[in-house]
């Protein structure tokens, strides 16, 4: 659990950041997202100052999070690939839907807007989703590596409801089939 904690911190500097990238009016650009989510899965203490573009490319790769046409870290970043690379890097399933993504996350309770540039502002926005929140708590707790990704406890509200761990205010109802499936714990 202090682990998670600590990832928690890491994250809130994440989000932090991210909230500064919304100061700016411009659209945000793959290379600042990545470090976005670098910082927001607690992996952020992998780089240094002296990290290039393609360190962030290379850890988006070895996570699994690879967009259709790879990374272009200098190009701004599109709605398609923030979409696939949240199915990607929450272990969604992404032949779900034809491999619509946005519907992919919608079931999931994240919306995002389609368009060709993603702002600074849309994006802290996203990442102050209660939903994109604790996925990404999840993700930062969960111990992966090259052969067996994840921890087997999944990324789904039933990880949250299943560890004892309340959902924090904002969050949605869990839905009447999970409920069922959490018992006696009964934990919300």
């Amino acid at each position: 659990m202090k682990n998670v904690v600590q990832k928690m911190g890491v994250m809130a500097v994440g989000v932090a950041c991210c909230v500064a990238v919304s100061a700016t009016a411009g659209s945000v650009s793959q290379l600042k997202y990545l470090q976005t989510l670098a910082q927001i899965t607690g992996d952020s203490s992998q780089f240094s100052a002296g990290s290039t573009a393609a360190d962030y490319v290379q850890w988006a790769n070895n996570r699994g999070i690879d967009p259709t046409g790879g990374w272009k870290p200098t190009s701004k970043l599109s709605s398609d690939v923030l979409a696939q690379s949240l199915v990607q890097l929450y272990g969604l399933n992404p032949r779900k839907y034809g491999g619509d993504y946005y519907r992919i996350l919608e079931r999931e309770g994240i919306i995002i807007d389609q368009s060709s540039s993603v702002s600074g502002e849309a994006l802290a926005s996203l990442i102050d989703n209660p939903v994109v929140t604790l996925k990404s708590v999840q993700v930062a707790g969960a111990s992966t590596s090259a052969t067996k990704p994840g921890n087997g406890n999944g990324f789904g509200f039933g990880w949250y409801v299943h560890h004892g761990v309340p959902l924090p205010g904002g969050f949605p109802e869990l839905p009447p089939g999970l409920q069922k499936k959490v018992g006696s714990r009964g934990v919300r």
